[in-house]
């Protein structure tokens, strides 16, 4: 039996124009092993239920990966107190990496200024095979604070997005076992405290036929912010969590939308391509609500618009996905690739 180890992700190569200095065409790669996937991936709460659903490990890892790849590029030569995070970024997905693959990740910075930086980015997995390919925008927060261009940009969005039915699922009660004698006195009971550990799926909160809605918990977001078992680095470290957490609520909903029973398994739909703009930073012990609106087809590819809101009803993200059928020999092939027999 092998065992489960998760590597820290690491930069392994970036080549500049000119030393020390940050220029068009520089280039960065990075690289991570298989763990994080099959945790999220293959680790059943549920029957059919992974522990990751409603993040698209496969897809999120390796693109988080390719963010990381970009910021190795411009982060170590940004003066203090700047940060870059991400604007928007458009991608084509091909094939999910197998169980316990490797992947590693290629980002090219095309054009830079002041305040944004734009590069190209790709992943694939150690056998060369290509996972994703795109572009992605980042822009230089000062401080805190957005610059100017930045902030203007992200202000233009105003799409109202439904607030969350609720904040948290209530704990669930149960009588005790023991029959106890009627003492005169009884000490006040502890109150309830959160539990230890939990991970909700996504829940379907509208499907009418033309518009999707689902809600996701904090519940993944928390697990890859935070060190696990004693650990000095969060589980998540170089995934970029807050941004992926949203694309792949995204790309979860699309999928439903599609008629996915299980859309974190993609076994009747695949993912195509999808673009997405960022535009307010997610906190990540809020609920998140996606809402899903079918657009025209072209061809064989359903294309979807998705807003992603915070349980107040806040604009986090909106995203354009397009999905397609798979045939009946890819989605056999796809199900062996996710969920081998075991010793097989």
């Amino acid at each position: 039996m092998t065992p489960l180890a998760i590597s820290r992700p690491r930069l392994v190569c970036v080549k500049r124009h000119v030393p020390e200095k940050v220029s068009a065409g520089d280039c960065a790669t990075a690289e991570v092993n298989g763990g994080l996937i099959s945790l999220l991936r293959h680790t059943e709460t549920g029957p059919g239920q992974p522990l990751g659903c409603g993040y698209p490990a496969e897809w999120m890892v390796p693109f988080g990966l390719s963010v990381s790849a970009a910021l190795g590029i411009v982060q170590p030569r940004t003066a203090e107190g700047i940060d870059w995070v991400g604007r928007a970024a458009e991608v084509e997905w091909s094939d999910p990496p197998e169980r316990g693959e490797s992947c590693w990740a290629l980002a090219t910075l095309t054009s830079i200024r002041e305040s944004w930086a734009n590069f190209t980015v790709q992943a694939k997995t150690a056998r060369g095979s290509l996972i994703l390919k795109g572009t992605l925008t980042m822009f230089a927060k000062r401080e805190g604070r957005f610059s100017r261009g930045a902030l203007s940009a992200l202000a233009r969005n105003t799409t109202p997005v439904p607030p969350s039915p609720r904040k948290e699922a209530a704990t669930e009660r149960e009588s005790s076992p023991f029959s106890l004698p009627p003492l005169p006195f009884q000490d006040a009971p502890e109150p309830e405290m959160p539990r230890l550990f939990e991970m909700r799926p996504p829940r379907i909160l509208e499907s009418d036929g033309t518009d999707t809605r689902l809600e996701f918990a904090p519940d993944l977001t928390k697990f890859l912010m935070n060190p696990v078992a004693g650990h000095p680095e969060p589980i998540g470290r170089r995934m970029h969590p807050l941004g992926c957490i949203s694309l792949g609520a995204c790309l979860t909903t699309a999928l439903a939308a599609t008629g996915e029973p299980f859309p974190w398994a993609g076994e009747n739909a695949r993912l195509v391509t999808s673009s997405i703009e960022w535009v307010s930073p997610l906190a990540y012990e809020n609920w998140l609500v996606t809402l899903c609106h079918p657009l025209a087809a072209a061809g064989n590819i359903q294309n979807f618009t998705v807003s992603v809101g915070d349980e107040n009803g806040r604009l986090m993200a909106e995203a354009r996905v397009g999905t397609a059928r798979r045939s009946t020999d890819t989605k056999k092939s796809l199900w062996r690739a996710l969920w081998p027999k075991k010793g097989g």
